[in-house]
């Protein structure tokens, strides 16, 4: 886990390679358990894994300590949305790959229409995702991304449980997915 003597480490000498090496293998653990989050296929886990390294190597080099924010919460702001991202980005034809998995597994596999309700499903969320206010999105991933309590993330805010509350009420109606993340 990326320690706070590790964060002071990097802010006093960000060009040491070791340093940058150190806090990417501290994240390693968040990142596993937010690939997981997102999916549990295998390979799509590997390659959002991947991503979120990427991201917060390139990332590094903005992090401004001034700003109040731990660099935690900066780099998992931009490895949470960088995974999203790269899911938006995937356009699997999940048709063909179906063909390919009837032939091979029949009776193992979920009908076509299972897997493209599914795809519009995640589609439509993901496309939904980006009509949330900035707090709204901040909100909602601290709270159901990152797991964080009410309480944490109302504390984060300097407000109160029944606003954060609020705020995840409108994010629900806007995902259209109402009541479903607390």
């Amino acid at each position: 886990m990326l320690t706070k003597k590790m964060e002071q480490e990097f802010i006093n000498n960000r060009d040491d390679p070791s340093i940058v090496n150190s806090i990417l293998d501290g994240l390693q653990a968040y990142i596993q358990g937010v690939a997981n989050k997102f999916s549990t296929n295998e390979d799509m886990q590997k390659d959002l894994i991947q991503e979120a390294l990427l991201i917060s190597w390139k990332r590094l080099e903005f992090y401004d300590s001034s700003k109040g924010a731990r660099l935690i919460t900066f780099l998992k702001q931009n490895i949470k949305w960088a995974m999203i991202q790269y899911i938006k980005d995937q356009k699997l034809d999940l048709s063909a790959q179906q063909e390919v998995d009837d032939e091979c597994f029949a009776d193992d596999t979920e009908s076509l229409e299972d897997i493209i309700i599914k795809e519009n499903l995640l589609e439509n969320f993901l496309e939904r995702l980006g009509t949330l206010s900035e707090k709204e999105r901040d909100v909602f991933s601290n709270r159901v991304l990152g797991a964080e309590t009410l309480s944490k993330v109302s504390k984060r805010y300097g407000t109160s449980i029944q606003v954060i509350q609020a705020v995840l009420g409108r994010a629900n109606v806007k995902l259209g997915v109402k009541g479903v993340f607390r």
